[in-house]
């Protein structure tokens, strides 16, 4: 059985995830159309729109290390590099919490990572300590999360 959740995200701490993630992406919408049929319809993305400082990222890592976040690996925009997806708790087991925030490798700050945008390895060893540690495969299991797969399966 899976231990408890530590703490709860603080109303203060949400508010920053939030402002911070709508601060480093960019929402896009565009109209896309079917060959054949012509029908269209309105398509959503998002795009980087700045990397985080060194400040930023420090806070985010002791966020999720404070607070237990899950953490889910992933493609980065467009498919190509890693991204690391942030969630909040559930308020029951089973059920999959939100996401908080998504960093690329691209957002890392230069600062501290200076050549991520050139090095994979050096990205994937920033975000792995997150997603496949013990705690945070317990707690995707608990909110019926997939477990997390090696490294080739988030490449493009």
């Amino acid at each position: 059985m899976a231990k408890p959740v530590k703490f709860e995200l603080s109303p203060k701490d949400l508010a920053w995830l939030e402002k911070l993630s709508a601060e480093i992406w960019e929402e896009h919408e565009s109209e896309m159309r079917a060959n054949l049929s012509g029908h269209t319809w309105r398509q959503k993305y998002r795009t980087e729109k700045r990397p985080l400082t060194r400040q930023e990222f420090k806070r985010l890592e002791r966020l999720i290390r404070t607070h237990e976040l899950p953490c889910l690996p992933g493609s980065g925009t467009f498919g190509f590099g890693f991204s690391l997806t942030v969630c909040g708790h559930s308020a029951s087991p089973g059920v999959k919490p939100d996401a908080l925030i998504c960093v690329t490798g691209a957002q890392l700050p230069a600062a501290l990572f200076p050549s991520a945008n050139n090095d994979r390895g050096l990205v994937w060893s920033t975000f792995e300590p997150f997603t496949h540690s013990p705690r945070n495969r317990e707690l995707l299991k608990l909110y019926g999360f997939e477990e997390p797969r090696e490294r080739s399966h988030y490449e493009y």
